[in-house]
């Protein structure tokens, strides 16, 4: 069994702890000492290890002179100044010195920005974290990208506009990365956001837009053309500095085009027409959409209203399923009950909708009832709930699935309870269960707020009766008919 690393081995001594293990127990089981087990059930994450003292070394007593002939270049001719190999000479010659030249150099790399610094005449460079409000600031940049079109490997040019605080992108594919595609990229993209950044959006020194860099700051000379396009959207433009410094300025948007590039022109695309890549760009896009939001949703497996069989259960309306899946009942925040006896297609019928919804752009949360309760009690133990509750109280729809089979206490049933309060009249509530309304004080105890429970869970919604016939034992029973008449 591999050795633990010092984090693991205090997740395992504060889950020991937590069980009830005593503190001998814990440091007999683990071979450590009592200080160990203390910091490990006082905090999650192990002391950072001490850094040793520097070693002396043989450069030590000309450090001093090494930093006498850095401070006498600040005064000295650009051109006339010590040079690594300079001092290593003076070093040896002038002060008898027994070291290496490989030590002289990474002494004088490390030292010398600090003398220069502490002089005061050179600026102190720092890294500041980027921060971005919503909606103010985004980026802007062109990427090439290898097209097959009309069977010839095409260079083609995709424009990015991407916001830089929720990183959501729009893309386009030009034949040229000239002005003209510049700006319709620009009107595009807006029209496709609804609106333009607050604040700023950033470039690099594209030609569409910039006709002259005026040195190393963000000084710049527009073109006419790009000053009245910019000044009719009331667009701010932010230049970034050019070169390796400038580079993280906007890195955003030229990350998107890297993973835009391998993700959706690989391999590389085969079309006729450039109008052709647009369409199963977008195409592609929503149904990768469309499967995050699947599997983001936790269903436990695969259901379709098209596989539903309607002529296997009269109970079940058809259209008024159907009307179920245009979710406008999910806009209006209404809620869903479906009641029925085992093997009726609930939970066919649950996650299938819970599906639909899914397609059509909406957040959707599966999950068991016990499960749900279950995690609302670990969550209230760690006092965590509130942020339990309000995760589940941000999805657009929340399908709780065997509610009824299992009875709830008192403490679990508040805790369904206040979900359900969080959620009421703002996001849509869809159950399945087992017992009719009469039958639910099985599961909750107390018949006050058994009552609150199912008044949330009626109020202006829809109710479907699925019935009491088991559609898996009539199948069973009809394949075991079959079998026995062959």
């Amino acid at each position: 069994m591999p050795q633990m690393s010092k984090v693991e081995l205090y997740a395992a001594i504060r889950r020991d702890h937590r069980a009830g293990m005593k503190m001998r127990e814990l440091e007999r089981k683990y071979n450590v000492s009592w200080r160990t087990v203390k910091k490990a059930v006082d905090s999650v994450w192990p002391e950072p290890r001490k850094k040793l003292p520097p070693r002396p070394t043989a450069l030590d007593p000309y450090k001093p002179v090494i930093d006498e002939m850095l401070r006498t270049d600040l005064d000295a001719p650009r051109k006339q100044r010590h040079t690594i190999t300079r001092i290593f000479h003076r070093l040896i010659e002038e002060h008898g010195a027994d070291v290496s030249y490989q030590m002289v150099r990474r002494y004088v790399s490390d030292r010398k920005p600090e003398i220069l610094a502490a002089s005061g005449k050179a600026p102190i460079e720092a890294f500041v974290p980027q921060t971005h409000l919503p909606g103010h600031e985004a980026e802007v940049d062109f990427g090439d990208v290898t097209v097959r079109l009309a069977g010839e490997l095409v260079t083609c040019y995709l424009f990015s506009l991407r916001l830089s605080y929720s990183g959501k992108a729009v893309h386009r594919v030009f034949a040229s990365c000239g002005q003209e595609a510049f700006f319709e990229g620009h009107v595009h993209a807006l029209r496709t956001l609804g609106g333009v950044p607050r604040s700023k959006i950033r470039y690099d020194n594209l030609k569409s837009a910039v006709a002259q860099v005026l040195g190393l700051n963000r000084a710049r000379v527009e073109t006419d053309r790009w000053i009245a396009f910019r000044s009719h959207f009331n667009i701010e433009s932010f230049y970034c500095r050019p070169g390796i410094e400038g580079a993280h300025e906007k890195g955003g948007v030229e990350g998107m085009i890297g993973y835009f590039r391998r993700n959706h022109f690989t391999p590389v695309p085969e079309v006729d027409f450039l109008a052709e890549l647009l369409m199963t760009e977008c195409d592609d896009r929503a149904r990768r959409r469309s499967e995050r939001r699947i599997k983001a949703a936790g269903f436990p497996r695969e259901k379709s209203l098209r596989a539903f069989d309607f002529d296997a259960n009269p109970n079940i309306d058809a259209a008024t399923v159907h009307t179920l899946a245009s979710c406008e009942w999910i806009k209006k925040s209404q809620p869903l009950c479906l009641i029925g006896d085992s093997g009726t297609g609930k939970s066919h019928m649950l996650i299938a909708l819970g599906t639909e919804a899914a397609m059509k752009g909406y957040r959707v949360r599966y999950t068991l009832a016990t499960k749900l309760v279950n995690e609302l009690v670990e969550a209230a133990d760690e006092k965590q709930l509130n942020k339990t509750i309000a995760r589940y109280g941000r999805v657009d729809l929340l399908c709780i699935d065997e509610l009824g089979y299992m009875e709830l206490d008192r403490r679990g049933a508040e805790l369904l309870f206040q979900v359900l309060t969080e959620r009421e009249e703002k996001n849509s509530v869809a159950i399945a269960s087992n017992e009719s309304f009469g039958g639910w004080t099985k599961t909750f105890t107390d018949p006050r707020l058994c009552a609150a429970i199912v008044d949330r869970l009626t109020f202006n919604g829809t109710i479907i009766e699925t019935g009491t016939d088991s559609y898996r034992l009539a199948s069973t029973r009809a394949r075991a008919e079959h079998a026995e008449a062959g």
